[in-house]
């Protein structure tokens, strides 16, 4: 099934983050306080763009699996990536 990306999130200022993915706590002991579910999935992209190299030199970047593309209107605001796709298979 295809279906576009909400543009309201995509071009949005991001107060209707519907994030989808597991999230990352960067400590087991950290996740025993109160510690936002939408705090930990943002640090999930961050640290797949970290990893993946993403700099404000980047041009362009496709994501695969892009969820409701919380991720990438992240990775656009923080590095200025001017051509952002995202697809869901």
């Amino acid at each position: 099934m295809y279906r576009e990306l909400n543009p309201a999130i995509y071009n949005g200022d991001g107060s209707e983050s519907t994030w989808i993915n597991l999230g990352y706590w960067p400590s087991p002991n950290i996740a025993k306080v109160n510690f936002p579910y939408q705090v930990a999935c943002e640090n999930l992209a961050l640290l797949v763009g970290e990893t993946a190299q993403l700099t404000e030199q980047t041009k362009s970047l496709l994501d695969l699996g892009c969820g409701r593309g919380d991720s990438l209107l992240l990775w656009r605001k923080k590095y200025g990536i001017a051509s952002v796709v995202g697809v869901n298979v």
